[in-house]
């Protein structure tokens, strides 16, 4: 005789949220100098303009660094091209040929820069590092911007200057001036636009805005009535959309400030669900795919107190329902074979010869055919 077994899958929900890891982008490796970009040392006072495409930086983040590439010759560089202004902004630009109003760019840092930013010092060659005063949020879906002004009186050596990449397209506009000149009023006669960009390192957190990673999982299965919701996303709130079809989800529930949710009322039985997430990070939208499940039936346990025993030539077996479910009939198996199947407690095997050893197991089957 053997008894019954019972195989429970216990589905354990961890909600964690993904952590943002920092990296550095680097964009362009050129040896063009000379052209301005992104600041002009050998005169008094230079701005600029410059466009880096989506396809280079990678994906989004948080944006708490920039570096561009210098070769420095003079000793007077630090005190007369230190105090600079910087400016950042999304757009779906792919040219600069013209300025870009400055009202559309945010303020990122302004300030002098300590002489430890210059990594191979000065005079020196390496990289010239600006610690943002305001982390930019950049969110992938535009290309980026980096405007940039010298704002300290004095020039440095002729020989001064950036490494800058070439480009078939006009991906920099700049001017410089004897005489410091207000954001929006630059002079004409010095302003040119450069198919090309300043070498540029980003200093980058990475973050996940699209929802991602769904639980339940896409077209999982036997998923329980009473399941909880999550996904993974670093943005800011989330709004929640359900339903029976795709095509015409509803928002149950907005502006959740965590990537998890549960509904009020448990789910139908063998019905297959759709749901969305949408994402929102400082005005920007991100929406997630449409994900769906199918639900699990009733629950059902084995038949309890499952026996066997012989009598007069034939095999007797007994049981009682199952604690938890409603069944409606029993599979019985002999030897690992279905053997017959009944709605009563009980069954008898008559194709049984002395001598010999058999085994048998049961499993309770409900209305919805699930066991």
């Amino acid at each position: 005789m053997q008894r019954a077994k019972t195989i429970l899958a216990i589905l354990i929900l961890s909600a964690c949220l993904t952590p943002a890891f920092g990296q550095t982008v680097q964009i362009g490796e050129g040896s063009l100098m000379y052209i301005g970009l992104p600041l002009r040392p050998r005169v008094d006072y230079s701005y600029s303009q410059q466009i880096y495409y989506a396809s280079e930086i990678g994906g989004p983040g948080l944006i708490t660094g920039i570096s561009f590439q210098y070769d420095v010759h003079s000793s007077g560089y630090y005190q007369n091209n230190s105090q600079i202004r910087v400016w950042m902004a999304c757009s779906p630009l792919t040219e600069l040929t013209s300025w870009m109003e400055p009202d559309s760019l945010s303020l990122v840092f302004q300030g002098q820069l300590p002489q430890s930013a210059y990594s191979g010092g000065l005079p020196g060659t390496g990289w010239m590092h600006i610690a943002l005063d305001t982390p930019f949020d950049y969110n992938h879906q535009s290309n980026l911007v980096i405007a940039i002004k010298d704002d300290s009186p004095g020039r440095g050596h002729m020989q001064d200057d950036f490494f800058c990449t070439s480009h078939p397209l006009s991906r920099g506009i700049t001017c410089s001036a004897t005489e410091d000149f207000a954001i929006g009023d630059f002079p004409t006669n010095t302003t040119y636009v450069r198919q090309a960009h300043a070498n540029l390192r980003l200093d980058l957190i990475s973050t996940q805005m699209t929802p991602i990673a769904p639980f339940p999982a896409h077209n999982a299965t036997n998923v329980p009535l009473d399941t909880a919701f999550s996904w993974v996303s670093t943005a800011a709130s989330f709004d929640f959309y359900f339903g029976n079809r795709p095509e015409q989800l509803q928002l149950i529930q907005s502006n959740l400030s965590q990537p998890a949710f549960s509904l009020s009322e448990p789910l139908q039985m063998l019905q297959r669900y759709y749901w969305q997430v949408v994402a929102h990070q400082n005005g920007n939208t991100y929406t997630g795919d449409v994900w769906s499940f199918f639900t699990c039936g009733e629950q059902i346990a084995p038949p309890q107190n499952f026996q066997a025993w012989h009598q007069n030539g034939s095999v007797h077996l007994s049981w009682e329902p199952p604690l938890v479910g409603n069944a409606s009939e029993y599979l019985i198996y002999k030897d690992g074979l279905l053997a017959a199947n009944t709605a009563q407690l009980t069954y008898t095997d008559s194709d049984v010869f002395p001598g010999n050893t058999y085994s048998y197991h049961l499993k309770a089957r409900n209305a919805q055919n699930q066991l």
